[in-house]
């Protein structure tokens, strides 16, 4: 169905999981009954413009590369294209794991409860980091291992040239599957517990830089090598900071509580 295609999956997708998404809220907060406190109403806004305004920020300008890189890659061919849209929709799936993981740690440190000891939130954070890091480490060689068979479930065999084009751009991008995945972990980690505006900038420069390599290859015509390399590179740079931030935050999570 050519370009329809897309338009139509990421259609689908969140009507069929509405109903579902509708219901289990539904049941969770339905019988509750509404709060009062002005002072919850205060942190729901504050939570708002601390935590979900500069997630919302992140999220889209993660999106914008995306947008400007495939109207560029016209010039070198649908088939181009069309793997480079196989590849970014295949780790997209790849990261939701991620998300997941992120939230559940994020999640686990919230609801403890201030007076305990920094330690034990501490010990989730980087257990729990680095368990999933080696899973994608897992995970990221078992797809290099197997992508041409995953290759061969999205492309039909009637179209050797976009099979084969998808094959290499697999290989080219493998790295950023595990650099994206664990970056992102990071990131969900760092937004939920309030790092969001550190998080938005380092996200806004490394976009900035990833663009702006982007258009200067594909218009000086370096080739689709080129661009997976840059990509490669901002996928690294994008997990160093997240990294540190991290890093930074379970040092003053050993930090004892002056009250």
């Amino acid at each position: 169905l050519g370009c329809p295609a897309v338009l139509l999956g990421n259609v689908v997708g969140p009507l069929a999981a509405f109903p579902l998404t509708y219901t289990l809220l539904h049941r969770t907060v339905g019988p509750a009954s509404p709060v009062a406190d002005p002072g919850y109403r205060r942190n729901v806004l504050r939570m708002l413009i601390g935590v979900a305004t500069p997630t919302f920020l992140t999220t889209f300008a993660g999106s914008v590369a995306a947008m400007v890189i495939f109207p560029l890659l016209a010039g070198l061919g649908p088939d181009a294209v069309s793997s480079f849209l196989i590849v970014v929709r295949m780790r997209v799936l790849f990261i939701i794991p991620a998300i997941a993981a992120g939230s559940a740690m994020a999640i686990m440190i919230n609801s403890r409860n201030e007076t305990e000891h920094g330690a034990e939130s501490r010990r989730i954070l980087s257990c729990g980091a680095a368990m999933i890091a080696l899973i994608y480490v897992a995970a990221t060689a078992g797809l290099y291992l197997g992508h041409g068979w995953i290759v061969g479930l999205m492309v039909p065999a009637d179209n050797p040239p976009l099979r084969a084009a998808a094959t290499d751009l697999f290989r080219l991008l493998i790295l950023t599957f595990f650099l994206i995945a664990v970056g992102t972990m990071l990131q969900v980690i760092l937004e939920h517990l309030g790092k969001g505006v550190p998080v938005l900038v380092a996200t806004l420069a490394t976009e900035a830089m990833t663009i702006g390599a982007a258009i200067w290859l594909l218009q000086s015509g370096a080739g689709l090598v080129a661009l997976t390399q840059v990509m490669t590179a901002a996928a690294a740079l994008t997990l160093l900071p997240f990294a540190a931030f991290f890093l930074r935050f379970l040092r003053r999570l050993e930090t004892p509580h002056a009250v």
